[in-house]
């Protein structure tokens, strides 16, 4: 459940789009279950699964790129 409640405020909405772009280019947050799980319940909803969808498709192409602008392995 979002701190807000039933809505997102504009707090989860700015920190929820960064986190995304973290995970989405490969980072994951298993260490930390209740972000992970906050994280998600956030992406699942409708205005921000459409977003997160880019979100995804960009962190994709990144991951696929050969250069030394991301180093997944810092990830692991």
């Amino acid at each position: 459940m979002l701190p807000g409640g039933e809505h997102p405020t504009l707090a989860d909405l700015a920190i929820g789009c960064e986190l995304y772009q973290i995970k989405a280019v490969g980072y994951r947050f298993g260490a930390y279950p209740r972000i992970n799980a906050w994280l998600s319940e956030l992406a699942a909803r409708p205005h921000f699964s459409a977003v997160s969808e880019e979100i995804d498709a960009l962190g994709q192409e990144i991951k696929t790129q050969e250069s030394d602008y991301l180093a997944l392995d810092a990830f692991d």
